[in-house]
């Protein structure tokens, strides 16, 4: 005896290659956001340290120029630099870029929102589990697999994938439902 079988709806193309693109890019879309946020909340802490690093580790930070005209010696180069306030300097520039890249966050915002709705709604236990190895720790098929081997063959693994991309469209084609009423009201 075998799970139930879930109604099938007719999904567009469209939502289908959006969710696809959307389930590739979670990870990232993750990491990403925190990142912004972290940036615009003030939590991220750029120290001495990291400066030090930025500074030996391969050239100079975009936009920060030397004043020091002929030092090649390194050290002397990062202390006249730090000297100079180049920590506060870049924690200014960190805080500007995360204030003019509020629309890529929103964006990233309502992406992830998207992806984790489905998951957290839309998906059964084995779906989810799948999906959450995949695309947000980034595991390949054959480890899920093989990892699950007494639980889970190839062809449920692939069944479950293609699941959660449907799930996940269903999520973007509801979405833009729900818009369009919305548009239409207003």
């Amino acid at each position: 005896m075998g799970r139930p079988k879930k109604e099938k709806y007719e999904i567009e193309g469209r939502f289908l290659a959006e969710a696809l693109l959307l389930a590739g890019s979670y990870s990232a879309a993750v990491k990403e956001k925190k990142q912004l946020q972290d940036l615009m909340t003030g939590t991220f802490e750029y120290t001495e340290d990291m400066a030090i690093q930025d500074l030996t580790g391969g050239g100079q930070q975009e936009g920060e120029r030397v004043q020091t005209s002929n030092i090649s010696n390194i050290p002397e180069r990062v202390a006249i630099l730090l000297a100079d306030g180049y920590v506060e300097k870049q924690k200014y520039r960190m805080q500007r870029e995360a204030q003019s890249r509020m629309n890529e966050y929103r964006k990233l915002c309502e992406q992830v929102e998207i992806v984790e709705t489905a998951v957290n709604e839309r998906m059964d236990d084995r779906t989810r589990a799948v999906f959450v190895q995949i695309y947000k720790e980034q595991r390949k098929k054959g480890q899920v697999v093989d990892e699950c081997c007494h639980r889970l063959y190839r062809s449920q693994v692939e069944r479950a994938l293609s699941d959660a991309i449907d799930s996940i469209a269903e999520e973007l084609a509801y979405r833009e439902f729900i818009d369009s009423c919305e548009r239409e009201e207003g």
